[in-house]
């Protein structure tokens, strides 16, 4: 939970933002699904 966030905001590249978006969104389906 608290491990995604530093990373995502540590990275600023295009491809690391990608990825972090899609770690949000994976989490929050994850979050609704359980």
């Amino acid at each position: 939970m608290s491990v995604t966030e530093p990373v995502i905001l540590h990275t600023h590249t295009r491809s690391s933002h990608v990825l972090g978006f899609f770690l949000v969104l994976f989490r929050d389906i994850c979050v609704e699904d359980s």
